[in-house]
Parts: structure tokens; C-alpha cells; sequence
């Protein structure tokens, strides 16, 4: 499997393959962000069950960490794709936590 991406730093092609690595799949409806002085930390989680008005039962299933160049070119390359989305299709109404 062969996907271009250019970077934002520096427009460099990069090339992934998957070739021998089974890699995991990971639906999440649920993400925790902390943010040091050096990273980044996504824990992704999902919900398990409603337990009253004001509390969620969540079951953490993958946590990832990334530098924060990493992150803020995440932030963008996403940002860019959900408006591309809102475009062709209906804008999501996503509730604020």
C-alpha cells in the first residue's frame, strides 16, 4: 500500500506501507487530551454505559503520545478534513464538553 501525504513543515513525501504488521484498529467515542511541557497525550476510550445525569462508565482502550510539532499538525490536517466534510455533506453539530 503506497499514500503520499505532504508534511507542513517541509513538504516532504513520505511513503507508508504496511508490509508484515498487523496493525490494530481502534474505534473510540471518547478521547481524554493532556498536554505537557514536551507532548502530548490522547487517551481514547469507549463509552460503556450512562451511570446518572453527570456520569459515563468508560472502558480506555488505546492511549497514544506524540510531540507537540506532531499534535499541532494533527490539529491542522484534521481541521482541514472535518471542513472539507462540512462542506460536501451537513455540518456536524459536535457538543462541547
Amino acid at each position: 500500500m503506497f499514500r503520499a501525504v505532504l508534511m507542513a513543515d517541509n513538504e516532504r513525501q513520505i511513503r507508508y506501507t504496511n508490509e508484515g504488521v498487523d496493525l490494530p484498529t481502534v474505534y473510540t467515542n471518547n478521547i481524554e487530551v493532556a498536554v505537557s511541557t514536551w507532548d502530548v497525550r490522547l487517551r481514547l476510550g469507549q463509552i460503556q454505559e450512562l451511570i446518572n445525569d453527570k456520569e459515563l462508565s468508560v472502558k480506555n482502550v488505546l492511549t497514544v503520545y506524540m510531540s507537540l510539532e506532531h499534535a499541532k499538525i494533527l490539529v491542522d490536517r484534521l481541521s482541514e478534513s472535518l471542513r472539507k466534510w462540512d462542506v460536501m455533506n451537513a455540518e456536524i453539530q459536535a457538543r462541547k464538553p
